[in-house]
């Protein structure tokens, strides 16, 4: 995506608006820049950073640009092995960042049993801490979406 489209697109998850808030601007720029464009990565962060200080967006920045450097161009989406470790490392980012250990086990118990099923059989079979607050929190995450037929959905790179 062009730098004003990855704008508009982590706004939308990041402030639920098309333009960032007053005063995150240039942060919103970094991660577009850090990003590189890449839709899936602009959805996931931005939801990370959905209602958090510039404070703990600077923090975040700062953490994400420890990572090994690799580059992506868009050339090399077809190679999986290559663009494939880059969006890894910044998608476990934001199920290292889900607030309790409980969100992460339901994530990845949904994530391998249940993608596909209707959402509303999931939130039968789960058990425990609501099943319907687990659930839109990974939705707001992006780490889940909800397909046709309301079946729970995940991006394949996630």
């Amino acid at each position: 995506m062009n730098e004003v489209e990855a704008l508009e697109l982590l706004s939308l998850h990041a402030f639920k608006s098309r333009c960032p808030n007053e005063g995150y601007l240039e942060l919103s720029r970094e991660v577009v820049g850090y990003c590189g464009g890449l839709p899936l990565a602009l959805k996931v962060l931005g939801s990370s950073l959905y209602n958090r200080s510039t404070t703990k967006w600077r923090n975040a920045l700062d953490k994400w640009k420890r990572l090994p450097p690799k580059e992506i161009h868009e050339k090399l989406f077809f190679f999986f092995f290559f663009f494939g470790i880059k969006i890894h490392e910044k998608l476990k980012l934001s199920y290292d960042e889900l607030p309790a250990n409980y969100l992460r086990n339901a994530f990845l118990d949904i994530s391998c049993f249940f993608i596909g099923m209707d959402m509303n059989y999931v939130i039968l079979f789960r058990r425990g801490i609501s099943p319907k607050i687990k659930l839109s929190v990974l939705l707001d995450e992006s780490l889940l979406t909800v397909g046709k037929d309301n079946k729970l959905m995940m991006h394949d790179l996630v």
